[in-house]
């Protein structure tokens, strides 16, 4: 999935995506840091940093209909929760943060 998503970068869809790199090769650390920041990040590492919300999803729908596999998105924007307007039972906050991620 990360190789199909990546082959993309530098194409046209690549840039509506707004493929930034794979997580490893953007994020930097000092020296001092890097075995703890690769031991916290993990396989999060291999994730790909794209523009938005949006582009991740779309980058998920390619790797769907292409039956590419699957990899991690990191998106560098994301879109804001509404705001509530009553306070949410822990389930409802639940509820709230899946209809969002879903966009509706």
């Amino acid at each position: 999935g990360t190789r199909a998503v990546m082959k993309k970068q530098g194409s046209e869809e690549g840039e509506r995506w707004g493929i930034r790199g794979l997580v490893a090769d953007v994020i930097r650390a000092p020296a001092e840091y890097e075995v703890a920041v690769e031991a916290a990040l993990g396989e999060r590492l291999g994730s790909i940093v794209v523009e938005s919300h949006e582009a991740a999803l779309d980058g998920v729908e390619f790797l769907k209909a292409h039956r590419e596999g699957r990899t991690g998105f990191v998106p560098l924007r994301v879109r804001p929760l509404p705001a509530p307007t009553r306070a949410l039972s822990p389930m409802g906050l639940f509820l709230a943060i899946s209809n969002s991620l879903k966009g509706r």
